[in-house]
């Protein structure tokens, strides 16, 4: 009996890890107190902290099994710097206040998460006026500082870019190299590496110039508001003029269409660029009209199909 004494008041002498060690405790997996399973390793790192301390989330425990789940996912726990300005993106552009209701549905998150972004949003100078209950709404000029793209949407801009230099006009090719070079000039040597490598290539050809040329003359005037008229050869051969107004340049599969308002037909047309043989400006700026204008001939055109 002696004996073991001695030995108990030694056992509470040691170091607390030499006594942890001794029962077999250091260096097992930690426990859920809940649901008593071990927390696992997430990517090597330290196991994750006990789920079900501190206050509960609106839709239940947040356990580990979930937690695990979601990350391997990669859906509901995504950064929070890309959900903030998500949300800044949500709210831009908008008129009318946005409920937290509604900027949770878009962002995957309970509403309770909208109002903690929001808080630390406007703690942090971002103009966010409104409350909980009531909605959101971004005060017009506030600009999102400059972002990091990931590599996928990196690709989708550089093919975009080479596809806006092939299938448009000069100008516009000018803009895409000079955005290209930008966005070039902030890569590393890897994303440099493996965006050169990539399977997208968009030749730029020579004899598609005259159609380039055309398409910048139709941009300019589109912008400007400015009435055409047309020499245009129709799929038969026939020649016609026509005097129009330049609305848009449509892209379908393999050609550009001009949309304009025809004069003569007192309708919405669709010319081939490759069909157009000549244009000249007879004077005169077009009126803005919401019955003729592009929005309305979308509009209509979802109208006709559905």
């Amino acid at each position: 009996m002696a004996d073991a004494a001695t030995r108990l008041q030694l056992q509470f002498r040691l170091p607390r890890r030499l006594h942890l060690r001794s029962f077999g405790l250091l260096g097992q997996p930690r426990r859920c107190r809940s649901c008593r399973r071990s927390l696992p390793q997430v990517s090597g790192k330290r196991p994750l902290s006990f789920p079900h301390r501190g206050r509960q989330r609106e839709d239940g425990p947040r356990s580990h099994r979930s937690l695990l789940s979601r990350r391997k996912a990669g859906g509901g726990l995504s950064r929070r710097a890309d959900r903030l300005f998500r949300l800044i993106a949500e709210l831009r552009g908008r008129r009318l206040a946005v409920t937290g209701a509604a900027l949770a549905e878009a962002l995957e998150v309970s509403p309770r998460t909208v109002y903690r972004d929001v808080a630390d949003l406007q703690a942090s100078g971002v103009p966010i006026t409104g409350e909980a209950g009531v909605g959101y709404r971004l005060d017009p000029g506030f600009e999102l500082p400059p972002i990091m793209f990931t590599r996928a949407e990196t690709l989708a801009l550089l093919t975009g870019a080479a596809m806006v230099r092939a299938f448009t006009d000069p100008g516009m090719a000018a803009a895409a190299e000079s955005a290209e070079t930008k966005i070039r000039a902030i890569l590393d040597d890897a994303a440099l590496k493996a965006l050169d490598e990539q399977p997208y290539r968009i030749p730029l050809l020579s004899r598609d110039t005259p159609l380039r040329i055309t398409h910048q003359q139709l941009r300019e005037a589109i912008f400007a508001r400015r009435k055409l008229t047309l020499a245009y050869e129709d799929a038969t051969g026939a020649c016609t003029s026509r005097t129009v107004w330049p609305l848009g340049l449509m892209g379908w599969t393999g050609r550009w269409t001009l949309l304009a308002w025809c004069e003569t037909r007192e309708d919405y047309r669709n010319f081939r660029l490759d069909r157009i043989t000549a244009m000249a400006e007879p004077g005169g700026e077009y009126p803005v009209r919401a019955d003729r204008s592009l929005s309305h001939y979308l509009t209509s055109l979802d109208h006709t199909h559905s």
